[in-house]
């Protein structure tokens, strides 16, 4: 390789997070940047030096802190160095997906590339870029193999009950001169057994100020309060270990009775997953959030409920104090499902969702005609530029000592007009209008579905729940017992049908009323 007088060389190193003894085919951070300067100053006596290295750090991507300031002085108008400089090429990167694109930040930003141990990657031209292909990949597949070994090795000591490396949870500590296993520390074991009884205690007496108290006193031991529940869930404690979501028996002495161990779990929040609260609400509001008061076109009326003698009442009520509008949510909830059921039959409604798609079609076109035309320019520009290099190649402008890079212009026009191309039929894809008879079928299988499908979900409350989301713009009480739905046709809920419920007041209960006297009533 000839001299670079002058060159400015910016030299990375990186080693494994386990060290230099982790593997025989890593050095020290030291020794890579030795080397790499001997090397280099072999052939360029006047060579300028930067170094960048990431210690302890895993070659799986390039979220490091060294080769995150590689990058952005590569990004940069003017970097740092000319050349960049490994000890290996692993060094940089063991994964093809991130190697791949930093090597064309390079070759883009005119930025050259060594690496001591592999020199012919340093070279140019098609089979360089092959081979250094090659490299990252046989990098990438050691990395992979290395890691399906260690965890195949971590799940075969949980298999033996043992535990690998790592910190082990308060009150075990490590047995000195046995690898792997884990011995009991009496003075903190007693706390665990603490925590464990105080918090059940707590539980069954509804009171946890002792366990608070002695967190407190103990809180230098024991760290944040959040590190209780870790404690508290740790299968550890009655002497198993967990590995990837498999649990086996370990082979040291648990600090816990499981008998203990599985009450407590049943008493933590979040053990029971879809468990409903005892004390939560029965009944689902199906109208939560859409129904508006007469007093205020803006304000909401929000799901109440009180309890007479032996029955619950539910109701909406309106959030101004002052108002106190109230009106049977049951029964206001079963006069919209029962309008939305008419509405599919109505065929108005059906006339207006399809004008209503025929603008959103007519917007649709509006904007996606400037994506068309770009594509349709850079469908002809591709075409050009390949037309030229064609003429390049017939006129034997192309020769042996440029062919790499006509062939790597041929190549990338190609790909522009493929590109330019596929997008183009995408958007005419998206564009092609069914026809009107399509449409209309369509619309009406959609909306005669509603009835159907609230019939058959009788039991599923969520399933009408948000069916009435994605057709009800908002409830609007008018007056004494009637209002009026408003339905989504373009999100500004242009169909309105006005409903009555039937006895929709309470006759008795002071707490179901209507102001006769609230002055905000028309």
């Amino acid at each position: 390789m000839a001299s670079l007088n002058g060159h400015r060389y910016c030299i990375y190193a990186r080693v494994s997070p386990k060290g230099s003894t982790w593997s025989a085919y890593e050095t020290s951070i030291q020794a890579q940047l030795q080397e790499c300067r001997e090397y280099v100053s072999r052939m360029d006596p006047d060579a300028v030096f930067s170094e960048v290295f990431d210690e302890f750090r895993s070659g799986k991507d390039l979220e490091r802190p060294g080769m995150q300031e590689i990058l952005a002085d590569i990004e940069s108008p003017r970097p740092s160095f000319d050349t960049l400089v490994v000890w290996q090429l692993d060094r940089l990167s063991r994964n093809l997906a991130d190697a791949a694109p930093l090597f064309e930040k390079l070759r883009d930003a005119g930025l050259g590339f060594i690496s001591i141990r592999q020199s012919y990657l340093s070279a140019t031209g098609a089979m360089a870029r092959f081979n250094l292909t090659q490299t990252i990949a046989i990098a990438q597949l050691e990395r992979e193999m290395t890691s399906e070994r260690i965890s195949a090795k971590l799940r075969w000591l949980a298999q033996q009950g043992k535990v690998a490396w790592g910190k082990l949870p308060i009150g075990y500590r490590r047995k000195p001169g046995v690898k792997n296993t884990a011995e009991i520390v009496p003075e903190d074991a007693e706390l665990v057994k603490q925590i464990f009884a105080l918090y059940l205690a707590g539980c069954n007496q509804n009171d946890f100020s002792n366990l608070n108290n002695f967190w407190a006193m103990n809180r230098e031991r024991l760290g944040d309060t959040k590190k209780m529940y870790r404690i508290l869930r740790n299968r550890f404690y009655i002497g198993e270990v967990v590995h990837h979501d498999e649990v086996f028996p370990g082979e040291h002495t648990p600090i816990i009775d499981r008998g203990t161990f599985d009450a407590v779990q049943a008493k933590l929040p979040g053990a029971k997953y879809n468990v409903p609260r005892p004390g939560r609400q029965k009944y689902a509001y199906l109208l939560s959030g859409l129904v508006r008061c007469h007093c205020n076109p803006e304000r909401y009326m929000r799901p109440a409920s009180v309890k007479k003698k032996t029955k619950r009442y539910f109701y909406y009520k309106c959030t101004d104090s002052a108002c106190g509008c109230e009106i049977n949510a049951e029964k206001l909830d079963a006069a919209v499902l029962d309008a939305i059921k008419k509405v599919a039959l109505d065929p108005e409604y059906v006339r207006e969702c399809y004008e209503v798609h025929q603008q959103q079609i007519a917007e649709l076109k509006r904007q996606q005609e400037p994506k068309i035309n770009a594509a349709l320019q850079d469908i002809e520009k591709a075409k050009a530029d390949l037309q030229k290099i064609d003429e390049l190649f017939l006129n034997g402008v192309v020769r042996a000592d440029n062919a790499d890079y006509w062939n790597e212009k041929l190549i990338a026009a190609r790909s522009r007009a493929g590109e330019a191309e596929q997008r183009y039929k995408q958007l005419i894809s998206d564009m092609e209008p069914l026809s009107k008879q399509d449409k209309l079928s369509a619309i009406l299988e959609s909306i005669t579905g509603w009835a159907s499908l609230l019939d058959d979900a009788a039991e599923d409350v969520t399933l009408k729940r948000n069916l009435i989301l994605s057709l009800v713009y908002r409830v609007r009480c008018l007056e004494h017992g009637k209002f009026a739905v408003d339905l989504i046709l373009d999100g500004t809920g242009k169909k309105k049908i006005d409903i009555t419920p039937d006895e929709v007041m309470s006759n008795g209960g002071d707490w179901w009323r209507w102001r006769e006297l609230n002055p905000r009533v028309d």
